[in-house]
């Protein structure tokens, strides 16, 4: 069967953004597959340890497992899997980055430490990564960047910012048929 886990970025909440339309929507088109929110802990103040942490507690990854993450999310999920031998059938980033952000020096332990991109593409079957052009959050060259180091499919979306509800974002059909496709493939 398989599970996919959403992980939240920075300031945000499992309720957040577009998290519940992807759900309900993947839900209804697939019963058999299991969905879960991760809510991080302190998202307003985050902490590389703890965030980890939940992780570690959470999540039971195998080849059927497909990760999806947003923002902080997105390097959370890279250093979670740095540090594990498991094998997933997706990780689909949407405003991924894996090097310090100039306006957000406070996330900078997140990305402090050099990731192993060869083992990472080893362990993950399908990569792809949704960035925005107008992204002002996350810069789109840092998405492009770690896209090109995970040798990922890369989606660019025109105009919707770094995919935030205050931005207008509150569905996001270009996860919803990247995740389609990969449970498709199955079939």
């Amino acid at each position: 069967m398989t599970h996919i886990y959403l992980v939240h970025g920075y300031t945000a909440s499992i309720d957040s953004h577009w998290f519940a339309w992807l759900e309900n929507t993947l839900i209804k088109e697939y019963p058999q597959v299991q969905f879960s929110r991760i809510a991080m802990p302190n998202s307003n103040a985050p902490e590389v340890d703890s965030w980890l942490y939940k992780l570690n507690q959470t999540l039971k990854c195998d080849e059927s497992t497909i990760l999806v993450g947003h923002s902080l999310g997105c390097i959370t999920l890279l250093r979670y899997l740095a540090h594990s031998q498991a094998h997933v059938k997706a990780l689909v980033l949407v405003s991924g980055f894996a090097k310090s952000v100039a306006h957000l020096k406070e996330l900078d332990p997140f990305v402090s430490v050099e990731l192993p991109y060869a083992k990472l593409k080893k362990q993950i079957a399908h990569r792809v990564m949704i960035l925005s052009d107008n992204d002002k959050v996350v810069p789109p060259s840092h998405s492009k960047q770690l896209a090109k180091d995970l040798d990922m499919h890369l989606i660019e979306v025109k105009g919707h910012g770094h995919f935030v509800a205050r931005e207008g974002v509150t569905s996001l059909p270009q996860a919803e048929q990247v995740i389609s496709k990969i449970l498709g493939s199955d079939q």
